[in-house]
């Protein structure tokens, strides 16, 4: 089984429902420690959709906070969530230019290395 999420009605992953829960599940932990929203909406009948506008704000946000941070084990746990949700944000549409990403070529070599294994929608 798989899910299907989707940033604008348009799918941009297509992970197994193992997957998929475990990085909705740790996004939300995230943005709860953070007190923010990530956009992330539920897993209803393997589908989730995700406002594109909370998604793109708290990504840029998280990797504000990375950049930031001397703290290397938040900044492990934080680049899961960035680097996947680069991943998504890029196929739907948005460059690291659009999200605020400093440390681009860092991130884009995470972001091709992670793509390559996360199925599109």
């Amino acid at each position: 089984m798989s899910c299907y999420l989707a940033i604008s009605g348009q799918d941009v992953w297509n992970p197994s429902n193992r997957v998929a829960e475990i990085f909705v599940g740790h996004a939300r932990v995230v943005a709860r420690a953070y007190s923010m929203e990530s956009g992330i909406g539920e897993i209803i009948d393997d589908e989730c959709e995700i406002d594109h506008r909370l998604f793109l704000e708290f990504i840029s946000s998280l990797a504000t906070s990375h950049e930031r941070s001397n703290n290397q084990p938040l900044r492990e746990l934080l680049e899961g969530v960035i680097t996947v949700g680069l991943v998504l944000l890029a196929r739907a549409g948005d460059s690291l230019d659009g999200v605020g990403i400093k440390e681009q070529a860092y991130w884009q070599e995470r972001s091709a290395r992670v793509a390559a294994g996360m199925p599109p929608g």
